[in-house]
């Protein structure tokens, strides 16, 4: 039995419950080898587009839920949520034969860490996002990271870190829509400068806004470009989307469209960009739209995340701009406006650097990765 602790809620829209897609396939790849699954976590009312796939329909599955959650909830309801975590988890830790597997960070991903790693429990960790670099809970996700039988992460950056750790730490097989082997960028052309792409949540701290405040500051500069949203969100976070473009007078500039779940679609935003934005400052990894942009030979302007470290370089495949600054990013857009064979050197770069990234990890696949160092 394999507890499953995912670090987002699962969305529920009154008849079934809902994953991303990544996490949709690890476990349903897991399950048709064998392993049984309790998934435990908060659920919330289903309104995320990207989680669009039915745990209901993996055979065997059981679903463990901590209780409805949003963002209303109060601090004295969502305390119940822990402790409730808390004695659940411990339940599972009671039947020998349980491994847990841990989406990190997140409170009860921490909770249930702390109790594996106390208790000597068998249990691995997915680390996905950034966690607290001081403090108390610093120390207990050192111990956490520390204990584990193993540990994927979202980027080389993470792995080097968590290494120092756990020798057992190691970048997870990306989970993009799109590989090198499956694009080919024969078409990518370098001479247009006309579209601009952001493709992830909308979501403020992604840096959406902030693209938006760009794309106005180089039409003050003369410079013509048209971007392109992909992403869905919560409705206010969309409103608020919406309500900046039509401050800033943009209705012909921007263009909303929404999630796309068709592959094909999406490739084709990503073949008609000449430039990719996410400038985000969201405690995240390694996004894996920017490995799909570098994949799409792109040329990136983006922050450099934790997780990005060591694999995403300023000049070498990126032009780097801090979140929160939609001056910074105009400016490196126009720079690339201006300069062809500049977009053609981080495009090609960038292409070459995600082809070598791809090809290194030798088990291709979350799934088969987490079966091969399961049974070792």
């Amino acid at each position: 039995m394999i507890l499953f602790i995912p670090n987002t809620a699962i969305q529920n829209d009154g008849r079934q419950h809902f994953l991303p897609r990544p996490d949709f396939d690890f476990l349903s790849a897991l399950t048709e080898k064998g392993f049984r699954f309790s998934v435990m976590s908060f659920e919330s009312v289903k309104d995320d587009p990207f989680s669009d796939y039915a745990l209901d329909d993996i055979r065997g599955l059981q679903i463990c839920s901590l209780g409805m959650h949003d963002r209303k909830t109060s601090i004295v309801k969502k305390l119940s949520f822990y402790i409730r975590g808390l004695v659940k988890t411990n339940f599972f830790l009671l039947k020998k034969d349980t491994f847990v597997y841990i989406y990190y960070p997140g409170h009860i991903p921490m909770i249930a860490g702390f109790m594996c790693a106390l208790l000597g429990k068998k249990y691995a960790v997915y680390i996905r996002g950034i966690w607290k670099q001081t403090g108390v809970q610093n120390r207990i996700s050192n111990y956490i990271f520390a204990n584990a039988q193993f540990i994927f992460t979202t980027g080389l950056g993470f792995s080097q870190q968590v290494q120092r750790l756990n020798e057992s730490a190691e970048p997870v097989y990306p989970m993009t829509t799109f590989s090198p082997e499956q694009v080919s960028i024969d078409r990518r052309s370098y001479r247009t400068y006309q579209r601009a792409l952001f493709v992830g949540h909308i979501r403020e701290r992604k840096g959406i806004l902030d693209v938006i405040r760009s794309i106005a500051l180089v039409k003050d500069q003369g410079v013509d470009l048209h971007l392109d949203i992909i992403g869905g969100g919560d409705a206010d976070d969309i409103n608020a989307m919406h309500n900046l473009v039509q401050e800033l007078s943009l209705q012909g500039r921007v263009s909303y469209h929404g999630h796309v779940s068709s592959a094909d679609e999406l490739a084709e935003y990503f073949y008609n960009a000449d430039v990719f934005l996410y400038p985000s400052y969201y405690p995240e990894g390694f996004p894996r739209v920017v490995y799909e942009a570098m994949t799409f030979g792109l040329p990136i302007i983006c922050t450099i995340l934790p997780g990005m470290k060591g694999f995403i370089e300023h000049d070498v495949n990126s032009i780097e701009v801090p979140g929160q600054s939609p001056e910074l990013t105009a400016k490196a857009l126009v720079e690339l406006g201006k300069d062809e064979a500049l977009r053609a050197r981080l495009g090609s770069t960038a292409r070459k650097a995600v082809e070598e990234y791809f090809s290194s990890i030798k088990i291709k696949g979350h799934a088969s990765q987490f079966y091969n160092k399961l049974n070792q």
